[in-house]
């Protein structure tokens, strides 16, 4: 009976160290909505409802939209990068850019800064980061891009993303998503699907 109570001693004490080992749990969503007032907020029966819209087709409303960000990218020496690009699958990747870099600012700074990149293969992951590791307070973090609405305005027409990613620099191909530990993707539609020839901007 004493050897069996020492057995289950010894053996609870080899497990209880490996429940502190658990893997990070790494997550990203990025959520699209309307600010109120915008030109998107309220559409009519007759537009889409599986995707966001901004008509882009009044100059008495704003179109805007807000991109909210709830992501995971570990915590002490599980940290990963945070990757956001807005990406146009309509700009043909020669004369108009597909990629836009997003990336956070020092106070410095200020605000986010957006880099223009016409290929996949122009991407770097050791500095086309949203946020370096080394600057990751860590846990589960919430916010708005831009801390508020971005109005587009101005903006060519056609489908957006916003595309956000959780990945080790290291060992990111931004061509193999099996090296992303965590992403998402969020649409936004301007006017209408793809450019055109006429009414090719948000206004």
């Amino acid at each position: 009976m004493k050897n069996w109570i020492g057995f289950c001693m010894m053996l609870a004490v080899a497990i209880i160290p490996l429940s502190g080992w658990a893997a990070a749990t790494y997550t990203m969503k990025v959520t699209p909505s309307m600010p109120k007032g915008s030109a998107g907020e309220k559409l009519l029966s007759t537009q889409p409802t599986s995707t966001k819209l901004s008509p882009c087709s009044s100059s008495a409303q704003v179109d805007a939209v807000t991109f909210s960000l709830a992501y995971n990218a570990g915590s002490g020496t599980d940290l990963l990068d945070v990757y956001m690009f807005f990406f146009n699958p309509n700009a043909d990747g020669v004369y108009s850019p597909k990629y836009y870099v997003v990336s956070k600012a020092s106070i410095a700074g200020g605000g986010l800064a957006l880099v223009s990149r016409y290929t996949l293969e122009e991407l770097t992951p050791a500095t086309d980061m949203y946020m370096a590791k080394e600057s990751n307070p860590g846990g589960a973090i919430t916010e708005s891009l831009l801390s508020s609405f971005i109005t587009v305005d101005g903006v060519p027409a056609g489908t957006w993303q916003l595309v956000g990613i959780v990945a080790d620099r290291a060992t990111l191909n931004f061509d193999n998503p099996s090296t992303w530990s965590a992403w998402d993707v969020a649409t936004v539609i301007l006017r209408k699907p793809w450019p055109g020839a006429a009414n090719s901007v948000c206004q």
